[in-house]
């Protein structure tokens, strides 16, 4: 006679304790995180789109299963989400199918549109799609987790790479200097070079400006005053002329 299946809380805990999803949370970038997140989050869409359409004729076993099978599907989802935020609070967002869970809309969560954790046309060890092996599916969740998890290489190909902005990045950096890994590290000193890069260009382009509109405003006032002498009855605006402060910017000398 065959044992039931393993109860939901131990599954989940079993789950959580794979080595790949460890990894995942513990030693990978932000990238992979970010891209793992979403594509749990895009199976979870997948499997909560036939449920939404199919579930009503369904008996009450099948609908408890799947229910099952999703709660680990989400599970994995919000547990890479809730470690992955932990180590890097400026630099993970939130899938849109994932968004909708706490509220418990699973339409609209399946019915918004999003570039970041989209459906696939196919993956693998997709259970919802035979509801005649939901049973088997869940005895066998966790090897089959682990298999996917083996070829994620291949499938994180499929998401895009949220870039989030440099102050995010520093921040982020900040915060959990102590957690990062010395790749990680020169990785986001590669980003501090970029983003000083960054400022530079905006201060030289706005240093530049100001510098335009200060020789725009002498340009003018020498017009006006030189209307004024030959008797047009005209007078500089009441504007204040004063050079700015030098710490403000300075002109460049040519």
């Amino acid at each position: 006679m065959s044992s039931g299946p393993t109860p939901v809380p131990a599954q989940l805990q079993s789950i959580y304790g794979l080595p790949e999803l460890k990894a995942l949370t513990l030693s990978g970038t932000r990238e992979e995180g970010q891209q793992a997140i979403d594509f749990f989050s895009s199976r979870g869409k997948a499997s909560g789109r036939v449920y939404v359409q199919s579930s009503e004729g369904w008996p009450v076993g099948v609908r408890m299963m799947f229910s099952t099978l999703m709660q680990f599907e989400v599970g994995i989802t919000h547990h890479l989400f809730s470690h992955l935020t932990l180590r890097f609070p400026s630099g993970i967002t939130t899938p849109q199918f994932h968004h909708y869970i706490p509220v418990q809309d699973v339409n609209a969560a399946v019915s918004a549109a999003s570039q970041h954790d989209p459906e696939l046309l196919k993956y693998d060890f997709a259970w919802w799609t035979n509801t005649n092996c939901l049973e088997e599916s869940i005895r066998y969740y966790v090897p089959s987790l682990q298999r996917l998890l083996h070829g994620w290489t291949a499938n994180r190909m499929r998401f895009p790479i949220r870039e989030p902005p440099p102050t995010a990045t520093l921040n982020s950096t900040i915060g959990n200097i102590n957690m990062l890994t010395a790749k990680e590290i020169l990785s986001y000193m590669d980003t501090l070079d970029e983003f000083k890069d960054t400022l530079d260009t905006q201060m030289s382009t706005t240093s530049d400006a100001m510098t335009q509109v200060w020789v725009e405003l002498q340009r003018f006032q020498a017009i006006s005053k030189s209307l004024e002498e030959d008797g047009q009855g005209l007078h500089p605006p009441l504007l204040d002329l004063q050079a700015p402060p030098e710490a403000t910017f300075s002109i460049p000398l040519l």
